[in-house]
């Protein structure tokens, strides 16, 4: 087992405090957007005061050690069904949203990575979509309070939150609503159109309007919530979320086309321990919070609004999942005493969540997966054979495939909580 020392990603929405707050670290003022714990290329984690390839010189980086042993590091069913560490874990604050995007599935990133490959697009091009032939499943757990814009959610709600703002004054707006409400007066009307027609017609609406409409349509629509919060009552605390979100996305990204897209997708507020689980073609948009982010090793992320980065509209549309569906929270599966697994469809990743003082024997058996260890609460001690680490909360421990483990803590600081990230299942 190694401890990790992991890069620091200060992309401008980051918060400058809730993650040197989790970590214990005094903020200097600059965002702390992310941290990364693994083995991606872009930034890797290094194994702190290790020399695990037997060399002189600094400690190498995860990718390094795994590229030099495949098998023995990640285990022969991992390296044979990935032959990668298939994970990436982080930790994401953030104080202003993320851009509006989605993430292909397998098929549609190896398609779109071979033809920008063949286009001659360099791998770090800002204008490429697909960075690599994978997909990137997501599962986000929640460590604060956390909001979230995530899958198109019904068009009667929100609907509903549009009818509520009242007449308007932008021709825009207007048509995005009726748009959404569909020609023959919205789903259940005899005649009328599916739930996802209705999304793609407001989002057509929303996409080809030219820049002053828009403009027009997102001011009005940030002027009017802003004004529904303030009134109060019971119409008010109802779409409370849908008021914040269009306040604060053109306060901070006037104009812009993801101002009108949240209105259809579902608002989500997580507490901590809560989380949600975004497959491909889901679109999505981190608000607020810290939260710790387990996703497949992958940097395929196709954007279209709250962003000054690439955006890549058509390819979105093409791929994007239009049929209304329930928020895609996961609930953990009572796996044992002290244990809570969140098990996504996905076999890239699964998640435990260790109570250390309620784990039988305090072991954490050997298994043929390699794993990251990030503690969430707490101080522990981890034990292998006569090697020992103490971290605590934030430090991240790699332990390779076959290793067996004794998580112990005094309790001197609190409960102590782990999330263990592993490989998943084979489906």
């Amino acid at each position: 087992m190694h401890r990790l020392d992991n890069p620091v990603r200060p992309y401008p929405w980051g918060s400058p405090h809730l993650i040197p707050a989790f970590l214990g670290d005094e903020p200097d003022g600059s965002p702390v957007a992310e941290v990364w714990m693994g083995a991606h290329p872009l930034a890797p984690s290094t194994l702190a005061g290790a020399d695990p390839l037997g060399e002189d010189g600094p400690s190498p980086t995860l990718d390094a050690v795994v590229a030099a042993d495949p098998e023995g590091v990640l285990g022969e069913e991992c390296a044979a069904r990935f032959g990668r560490l298939p994970f990436l874990v982080k930790l994401l604050g953030a104080d202003a949203p993320l851009s509006l995007q989605l993430h292909p599935d397998e098929s549609a990133a190896r398609t779109g990575f071979e033809r920008e490959e063949r286009e001659g697009l360099a791998r770090d091009d800002p204008r490429r979509t697909f960075r690599d032939p994978w997909h990137k499943p997501e599962l986000v757990l929640a460590l604060s309070t956390f909001h979230a814009l995530s899958g198109v959610r019904d068009p009667d709600v929100s609907l509903a939150a549009l009818d509520d703002l009242g007449p308007t004054t932008s021709p825009t707006l207007d048509a995005f609503r009726e748009a959404l409400r569909g020609p023959a007066g919205g789903v259940g009307a005899a005649g009328a159109v599916s739930g996802a027609d209705r999304v793609r017609d407001a989002l057509d609406v929303a996409m080809s309007a030219d820049p002053a409409g828009l403009a027009g349509a997102c001011e009005a629509l940030a002027a009017l919530s802003g004004a529904r919060a303030r009134r109060g009552g019971s119409a008010s605390l109802e779409h409370a979320e849908d008021d914040d979100c269009a306040v604060t996305l053109q306060a901070i990204h006037p104009a812009d086309v993801g101002v009108l897209i949240s209105t259809l997708l579902h608002h989500v507020v997580l507490e901590p321990g809560q989380a949600l689980f975004l497959g491909a073609h889901q679109l999505h948009a981190y608000r607020a919070g810290l939260a710790l982010e387990i996703m497949a090793s992958s940097d395929n992320v196709l954007r279209v609004g709250l962003t000054r980065k690439h955006v890549d509209a058509a390819a979105v549309l093409a791929l994007l999942d239009l049929e209304p569906a329930p928020v895609p929270t996961l609930a953990p599966d009572a796996t044992g005493r002290g244990v809570s697994t969140f098990s996504p469809p996905v076999e890239d990743f699964a998640l435990d969540v260790l109570d250390v003082a309620r784990l039988p024997a305090a072991v954490v058996p050997a298994t043929g997966s390699p794993r990251i260890l990030v503690v969430l609460e707490g101080a522990v001690s981890l034990v292998r054979e006569r090697a020992e680490l103490e971290l605590t909360r934030g430090g991240a421990a790699f332990v390779p495939a076959g290793a067996e483990l004794l998580a112990t803590s005094d309790g001197r600081g609190g409960p102590a909580r782990v999330a263990l990230v592993r490989v998943g299942d084979a489906r």
